[in-house]
This record gives structure tokens, C-alpha cells and sequence, in this order.
């Protein structure tokens, strides 16, 4: 097992980007297929931007 050494402000980075990443996903479920396709076309850049931002701060905190 592998235990990393963090920082009180770097476990809260990564809550902030879990919940974020929570929040598209809740945000993508209350589509229906239609609404979906339409919606993942029109933001697909600010969804893709999310994700980075939220994957980019995860590293970032654990030090990668």
C-alpha cells in the first residue's frame, strides 16, 4: 500500500475537484438522450475543460 504525504490545502484541492467532477456527472444525468447529445455538442470544450482542470489539480496535489 502506498500512503501519500499531503497538505491540508491540497486534500481540499482534490475535494473541490471530485466534487466538481460529482456535479458533471449529476449535471449529465438529468438529461434525456436527446438533450444530452444536444448539450455535450454545444459545451463539449467547457466539459472537456472541467475535467482537465479537476484531473490537473488531483495530480498537482498529490505531488505528480
Amino acid at each position: 500500500m502506498v500512503f501519500y504525504e499531503i497538505s491540508l490545502e491540497s486534500l481540499v484541492s482534490i475535494l473541490i475537484a471530485i466534487s466538481s467532477l460529482n456535479r458533471v456527472r449529476d449535471l449529465l444525468k438529468s438529461f434525456n438522450r436527446v438533450d444530452l447529445l444536444i448539450y455535450a455538442h454545444l459545451s463539449k470544450d467547457s466539459l472537456h475543460k472541467a475535467a482537465n482542470s479537476a484531473s490537473k489539480q488531483i495530480m498537482a496535489a498529490m505531488g505528480a
